[in-house]
């Protein structure tokens, strides 16, 4: 999570503004280990959003980092500024520890926009998929926006190396809460809310007022197999995807539609 705390679990241990904190414990609620990320900045504002687990006993954990406006990363995210990087706005990252908490290695997502990574999922072959909301159209996302928001596929393997990247979106505005897992396949269902209507979006129905929700599926290459929207005559938002044991899945969110999908 994030935390503006210096005293207490976190004594002595904030950076910056706001750290965000890890906090691992074991089977009976004990905490055992509570490690903070952050920056050396008064106005460095970092959180983490999602953890996944890995097989071996170590875990990856994803969240975001703000240090100030377009400055370069300071702290424990200094390390994401290298040849070619942009950074601006809020600057997604990616850190793995292994079974014992060190840190293993970190990477970011970033551009001149906000990038916010918002859930990664730990996938068989050891890597982490993780769904992104960006408004940014440079550094990681060059060439890729298409509209205003979107939100993107990103697939890493064990060792924190790009494998590929898949954006959705349209004209306006996507985006996603915890909105991603994996189906029995390896593929990815993707769910979230869009206002677009066209772009990818192009075809699909469009029920009213401001957001409809959609859900997607994307090939374990990172391909758009599908993607339908629901909805009514009102704004409906997606909070969370969960992928089910017969192939399907869950979307969960809220409405204040009386027609079309409710």
């Amino acid at each position: 999570g994030q935390t503006y705390s210096n005293d207490g679990d976190f004594e002595g241990q904030l950076k910056g503004a706001s750290s965000a904190f890890i906090s691992r414990y074991d089977s009976s609620g004990k905490l055992l280990h509570t490690q903070l990320l952050g920056g050396t900045r008064i106005d460095s504002y970092d959180y983490a959003s999602s953890v996944a687990a890995l097989e071996d006993g170590g875990y990856v954990v994803a969240g975001g980092y703000q240090e100030g406006d377009g400055v370069d990363p300071t702290g424990d995210f200094a390390q994401l500024k290298t040849d070619g990087s942009v950074h601006g706005g809020i600057d997604g990252f990616l850190a793995k520890y292994d079974k014992d908490n060190n840190l293993v290695w970190m990477k970011n997502f970033s551009g001149s926009e906000h990038d916010q990574i918002k859930q990664i999922r730990a996938t068989k072959d050891g890597g982490i998929a993780a769904l992104v909301e960006t408004l940014s159209n440079d550094g990681d996302m060059q060439d890729l926006n298409k509209g205003l928001f979107d939100v993107a596929v990103v697939k890493y393997d064990k060792d924190g190396s790009r494998e590929w990247i898949r954006s959705i979106g349209g004209v306006n505005l996507e985006s996603a809460g915890f909105g991603i897992d994996i189906m029995a396949d390896g593929s990815y269902i993707v769910g979230g809310h869009t206002s677009s209507g066209s772009g990818d979006f192009a075809g699909t129905d469009y029920y009213g007022d401001i957001f409809d929700i959609f859900a997607a599926q994307i090939s374990p290459e990172g391909e758009l197999l599908w993607i339908r929207t629901y909805g009514g005559d009102k704004s409906e938002y997606c909070n969370s995807i969960i992928a089910t044991e017969d192939g399907g899945f869950l979307l969960s969110g809220d409405t204040k539609s009386t027609t079309g999908t409710f």
